[in-house]
């Protein structure tokens, strides 16, 4: 007799622990384990954020255009629509920093000038942008008017097996410089230009090594260690590829967690300030010094120490009126969702 109803409570039952099921899951996608970014190791390369290596980090872990391939040899690469770079070395800042890379199609020893032109002509690196550390590799074929007088003596023959080799030449100029830049190149040649990072007495003769050393580019993002100092992790929306920082409480809208971390950040950020400012005076400040000096303040906020420095008080006032202006746009912030919710 109570079959039916036994049939129908199962049901109801199996469909609420479905229900459940489907809820824990969802749950368990948005929210990102603390290890699931950590920093990952392809060969001996240190892959973090803002890049991410695929296979091993989900897609939140960095941006997009900062997706590492590694390879069963250890190699990592960074692939765009055109072209695939090895990585050779990464340089980690707060919110920028460097990488050296190597175009793999272009330094395998081959000559193929036409490849080259079309590879300075648009190297496919946005986001990224070519270092000024960098130097300019010319490569000129098709030189007319060298014919008739020998090209000057910077100049170096480039060994094409497919053609001419009075025709074509590799030279080695200063800083890197924009096309637009560029000045007149004698000989009428065809000019083609690759960024090298270059070395102590480097020549154009020397194009083959030069280009398997790769160039160096820089890169800037949003910095991830107000977030971290906070308490909270960072985490890239795939969708709108832009950070997150997500909290105890949820997603903060100023990537920190809560009004200490608010104020804790800025007044680090001022500390951080004068420190350069100092060594700027001094002439003794480098662009990796502050590199680690910030990751070592950085670590003594986040394990909770007290920072010795007796300028941290002159500091905490000098911030009061940026702490004042973080907390009275967060006030509104809170004021204007409320009284949506309230229409």
């Amino acid at each position: 007799m109570h079959t039916p109803f036994r049939v129908a409570a199962a049901a109801v039952l199996c469909s609420a622990t479905l229900l459940l099921t489907t809820v824990l899951t969802t749950d368990a996608i948005n929210t990102t384990a603390p290890s699931s970014c950590d920093p990952a190791a392809c060969g001996g390369l240190r892959i973090a954020y803002p890049f991410w290596l695929a296979g091993t980090h989900l897609p939140e872990c960095g941006y997009r255009a900062y997706q590492v391939s590694c390879d069963g040899n250890g190699t990592a690469s960074l692939k765009n629509s055109l072209w695939t770079y090895q990585i050779r070395e990464i340089n980690y800042g707060d919110d920028n920093g460097t990488f050296r890379i190597t175009n793999a199609q272009l330094a395998d020893g081959t000559c193929d000038i036409e490849l080259r032109v079309n590879a300075s002509s648009d190297l496919g690196l946005a986001p990224f942008t070519i270092s000024a550390a960098n130097h300019q590799l010319f490569f000129l074929y098709n030189c007319t008017h060298l014919r008739a007088r020998p090209p000057p003596p910077t100049w170096a023959h480039v060994n094409c097996a497919n053609g001419p080799l009075n025709d074509s030449f590799a030279f080695l100029a200063d800083r890197y410089m924009p096309e637009d830049k560029w000045g007149a190149v004698p000989g009428n040649c065809t000019v083609s230009m690759m960024p090298v990072l270059g070395y102590p007495g480097a020549a154009g003769k020397d194009y083959r090594r030069l280009m398997t050393d790769g160039f160096l580019l820089q890169y800037t993002v949003d910095d991830c260690a107000g977030c971290v100092d906070s308490g909270g992790l960072c985490r890239v929306n795939t969708v709108y590829d832009i950070l997150e920082c997500h909290c105890p409480d949820g997603v903060s809208d100023f990537n920190i967690c809560g009004e200490v971390g608010m104020v804790r950040r800025a007044i680090m950020l001022r500390v951080k300030a004068r420190n350069e400012l100092a060594g700027g005076k001094n002439g003794t400040a480098s662009h990796d010094a502050r590199g680690r000096n910030g990751a070592a303040s950085h670590g003594v906020m986040g394990e909770g120490k007290e920072m010795t420095s007796p300028y941290v008080g002159i500091a905490r006032r000098a911030m009061m009126p940026e702490v004042g202006m973080a907390q009275r746009a967060m006030m509104a912030w809170v004021k204007a969702r409320n009284d949506l919710h309230h229409m």
